[in-house]
């Protein structure tokens, strides 16, 4: 309670300040939706970081489901905690 009562004060008696923060957090949440949408495949030229998002969860169910249903291309890593009976 202690912590949230002095980050409050902190926020106000410096807004300027926490508004740069959280949009550097932003920038940086962005950069890595990116960079993961990247490695995907995904273009991200023009888009949000809502649009990334959906994107990415769309491809990674699609991706998902294409190996439950065995139609990856990928074959399943055997379970090394398995024993020879």
């Amino acid at each position: 309670d202690q912590l949230r009562e002095e980050l409050k004060a902190a926020r106000k008696a410096d807004e300027a300040k926490w508004k740069r923060f959280e949009t550097e957090q932003k920038a940086k949440h962005l950069a890595k939706l990116q960079a993961f949408a990247k490695k995907l495949g995904i273009a991200t030229e023009g888009k949000d970081a809502r649009q990334l998002r959906q994107e990415i969860r769309e491809r990674c169910k699609d991706k998902h489901e294409k190996q439950e249903h065995g139609t990856s291309s990928e074959a399943p890593e055997p379970n090394k905690l398995k024993t020879a009976e």
